[in-house]
């Protein structure tokens, strides 16, 4: 097992020529390198979305993302979709599945209209372009004062 973070890389290349010439001669050194889900035999840890009890799990997930996003936002139903569908295959089926369901939600509307919305929108308002071409010369009121009011 490797550490985590970059405190084991301390090979730093200076261009992508040498970067390439080190991986070629690491694949040459070690070409029997593989991770646990390049064996055949290999198993989901947990269970596979077919064993009761992910199943069930699964049902009662989709049902809470449903109540959360009411169908508004795309991309928690794709993230489910595409780890159950990941799951039942082989680890490459399964990148390419990812890659596919990430395809089709960057280039959808939805995601155009959200970008949109919370960025240059969001922006503009925070610029001031809600207020109008006549008050963007206004300063910005800012309170000097407070008065409190109580009944008593």
């Amino acid at each position: 097992m490797r550490p985590r973070g970059l405190a084991w890389c301390t090979n730093l290349v200076g261009d992508a020529e040498e970067l390439v010439a080190r991986a070629q001669a690491f694949i040459r050194a070690n070409p029997q390198v593989k991770q646990p889900w390049d064996e055949k035999d290999y198993k989901i840890p947990g269970g596979a979305p077919s064993s009761p009890n992910i199943a069930q799990g699964l049902v009662v997930a989709a049902a809470m993302l449903a109540q959360r996003t009411r169908g508004l936002y795309p991309a928690p139903e794709a993230i489910l979709a595409c780890m159950v569908e990941g799951a039942q295959v082989d680890f490459d089926t399964a990148l390419r599945i990812e890659s596919r369901y990430l395809a089709k939600l960057m280039v959808g509307q939805v995601t155009k209209n959200m970008i949109s919305a919370f960025f240059f929108d969001l922006n503009a308002i925070k610029s001031g372009a809600s207020r109008g071409a006549s008050t963007r010369e206004v300063p910005r009121w800012k309170a000097t004062r407070v008065g409190i009011l109580a009944r008593g």
